[in-house]
């Protein structure tokens, strides 16, 4: 019986190997891989850096849009909106380090709340009740003759300078003295 069974068919040659180069093309893919992966690191540093970046203070903050108001706005169009703009700076200014909604007040409201806190010199103080009251005049007086808005951002960056000053002043005297 073991003689009936006969293949039939004649064996199926083997394919011709190829040319491929495997361990070439290991090598390859891992270059690649080490790459893309030196890459997404480099990018990863970078967006790290940007965001460890510390945001900028309130003094920063305060003199950048004093800045950006400058006195082109200024002009005889535009001069009541310019000391709106420097009123607006300061009272937002006061109320990032007192909270005490200074954008609502008044201007004696928001002199007589600083003398409260006791937080002001009297050379501060004088500065601010004088840009107040001139603010005051050329925001809501008919006229605007006499305004002078470049020294009136000049006084504004000067009173941000003495009230920082105070409040910095102020912060290192409340340090005990083991940690100066």
């Amino acid at each position: 019986m073991m003689q009936d069974i006969r293949d039939a068919l004649d064996p199926i040659p083997l394919a011709t190997p190829s040319n491929i180069h495997w361990p070439f093309l290991v090598a390859c893919a891992l270059a690649a891989t080490v790459a893309a992966a030196v890459v997404l690191a480099a990018v990863w540093l970078v967006r790290r850096r940007i965001q460890r970046r510390p945001a900028a203070s309130p003094e920063q903050r305060a003199l950048q849009r004093l800045s950006r108001a400058n006195l082109s706005q200024a002009d005889k169009a535009n001069v009541r909106a310019y000391y709106f703009e420097l009123t607006a700076i300061l009272a937002e200014y006061l109320d990032v380090h007192f909270d005490l909604r200074f954008a609502q007040c008044t201007s004696a409201e928001m002199l007589r709340r600083l003398r409260d806190l006791g937080v002001m010199t009297e050379e501060c103080a004088g500065a601010l009740r004088e840009f107040l009251e001139e603010s005051d005049r050329v925001k809501f007086a008919c006229s605007i003759e006499g305004a002078d808005a470049g020294a009136a951002g000049r006084r504004c960056r000067r009173i941000l300078y003495l009230v920082g000053g105070q409040i910095a002043s102020t912060r290192q005297l409340a340090q005990p003295m083991e940690s100066r």
